[in-house]
């Protein structure tokens, strides 16, 4: 658990395993700005899915809401 740095865009950062041994981090906006900015960050992520770059290893996203995004950890 990161608690993350206090400021507008402050968001709480679990890294968790699941019950089938992947591994995947949860991060919680805890301000409108840290929503906003997750919300892009969120977006970022599936664009560049859709955008393989066999040399460019990026973070699947599991899961998003306003302030909640899931994504898989990439190493390990």
């Amino acid at each position: 658990l990161f608690t993350g740095t206090v400021g507008p865009n402050r968001k709480l950062v679990v890294w968790y395993e699941t019950r089938q041994g992947e591994r995947a981090f949860a991060k919680i906006a805890l301000s409108e700005t840290a929503a906003a900015n997750l919300q892009r960050e969120t977006a970022t992520l599936r664009q560049m899915a859709r955008r393989a770059v066999p040399t460019l290893v990026t973070p699947k996203v599991r899961g998003a809401t306003e302030r909640l995004l899931v994504q898989d950890d990439v190493i390990g």
